[in-house]
């Protein structure tokens, strides 16, 4: 694996430092940055053999003559806010947020053929916890979205990934994205080269929660060419080489090829049980096949599943749902306004912080 070699080429000079800091901080062990506030102090640079994998450059000191230098990428800096290429290269806005412009610079990798490169400094291993439940409506979108926001509020770095059909979560609605999960999942699927830097360059962050998720494609097709295979090497990537300190997925009520392998990869799986008697039916016939999926993944699936019961609108022992398994079972109070859950003290939280404490409990056990 390799750095990312990048100059930045600007005559302002506090332009020029303020960038290279930002990326320099937030991806400190990926991006090897120089910069240059005159094209003959960069020719200088160049003819020295140093070979640059990205060239940011202002357009006015675009010069035809650096194409001959070692430059992989060259992308033009300008103050334009509509992008205007230069010489049929591409062009990006350059006071722009520089989380956008990182990006941005990210997705330029593309181009740099022939090489690999890896977030160095993202080398956390990442706890993969499924929500799941049998029923449709148990709560499963609640649990992730308040379950991560007990993360964020601990300073921990958490992604929340919706594998349903329709996803319930809030920080899914509006315009749906060209890229999001479904062209993660094309990435995956074509075994795309530098595939953990494009996940970082298509994950958003909810401002007002600080938790990271990624957004939602077009339809809920996305999911059709997707096999085993696919997300063996997808959750290895969220595991081992995403930089979070845990994944959240708010999984389909289904069993399929996609839930299944989550299931198998997956440290905890959270198994949500509302109080109605519906859900209570089809998590009892969820749980007599435990067994049998269990062995069809070549692994206890029982070992790791956590009992959640959901929407207890009284806490008596009654209401507890039935267990084939002595874990302590966490209980959810009934939230009739779901609105509130914008609200960081609303006092059923504590229920879920009681939730994290309780993963993170076993996970200082070894269980995860």
């Amino acid at each position: 694996m390799n750095n990312i070699s990048i100059a930045i080429v600007d005559e302002n000079k506090f332009y020029t430092k303020a960038l290279s800091e930002y990326l320099q901080n937030e991806y400190g062990q990926v991006f090897d940055v120089c910069c240059f506030t005159g094209v003959e102090s960069l020719k200088q640079y160049l003819s020295s053999g140093c070979n640059t994998d990205i060239m940011l450059i202002d357009w006015r000191l675009y010069d035809e003559a650096l194409r001959s230098y070692k430059i992989n990428s060259i992308l033009i800096l300008s103050e334009n806010s509509l992008e205007n290429d230069v010489s049929g290269i591409k062009a990006l806005y350059k006071y722009q947020q520089a989380d956008l412009l990182a990006k941005q610079i990210l997705q330029s990798l593309d181009s740099v053929k022939g090489k690999t490169f890896k977030l160095n400094n993202q080398q956390k291993t990442a706890k993969l916890v499924a929500v799941y439940s049998a029923a449709g409506g148990a709560g499963k979108s609640t649990v992730v979205y308040n379950l991560g926001r007990q993360y964020a509020v601990l300073g921990k770095k958490v992604l929340l990934l919706s594998m349903e059909a329709y996803s319930a979560l809030p920080m899914f609605d509006g315009e749906p994205k060209n890229y999001g999960l479904s062209y993660l999942l094309y990435l995956v699927k074509t075994k795309s080269d530098n595939l953990q830097i494009k996940l970082d360059t298509l994950i958003e962050k909810d401002a007002d929660t600080e938790m990271y998720f990624l957004p939602r494609g077009c339809n809920s097709m996305e999911y059709k060419d997707i096999d085993a295979s696919d997300m063996t090497s997808l959750m290895e990537i969220l595991r081992s080489q995403s930089g979070y300190d845990a994944v959240l997925f708010d999984m389909d009520s289904s069993i399929n090829e996609i839930v299944l392998s989550i299931f198998k990869h997956s440290d905890l799986i959270i198994n949500v049980i509302a109080e109605d008697s519906t859900s209570k039916a089809k998590n009892d016939s969820f749980v007599r096949q435990l067994e049998v999926i269990g062995n069809s993944l070549n692994i206890n699936l029982a070992d790791k599943m956590l009992n959640v019961n959901n929407k207890i609108r009284s806490q008596s022992e009654d209401n507890i749902a039935d267990s084939n398994r002595d874990e302590i079972t966490a209980n959810i109070p009934y939230i009739n306004d779901y609105s509130k859950l914008n609200n960081a003290y609303f006092p059923e939280l504590a229920s879920f912080k009681k939730l994290y404490e309780m993963i993170d409990n076993l996970n200082e056990h070894k269980r995860l």
